[in-house]
């Protein structure tokens, strides 16, 4: 699933949780409805906020591909100052240094 929740020429909403949570349910279901079973994420923008990994549990999906190791955008929530640049598990806050 690959989310893009942004106001053209403004910000995102990727920290708006009550409408991405909203979001992310209707497109799984839209997926799931045409026979697919979603098993990875992207938010747009590799924009990812910290609650995601509980909305990302809720659906049993495990694998997120949002980081962008270095990146500081904090106004599009894609906040990945302290991540490694290969694969980890994401820790339970994402904005806390990475170990593994």
């Amino acid at each position: 699933m690959h989310l893009h929740e942004e106001i053209k020429g403004e910000e995102t909403r990727f920290g708006e949780r009550e409408h991405i949570e909203t979001v992310f349910h209707d497109c799984y279901e839209r997926l799931s409805n045409a026979g697919l079973r979603p098993v990875a994420y992207r938010g747009g923008h590799y924009a990812y906020a910290p609650f995601m990994n509980e909305v990302l549990a809720k659906y049993e999906i495990y694998a997120d591909f949002s980081c962008c190791s270095g990146m500081n955008f904090p106004e599009h929530e894609a906040v990945w100052t302290k991540a490694p640049l290969s694969a980890s598990y994401l820790p339970e806050d994402p904005r806390a240094d990475w170990s593994g």
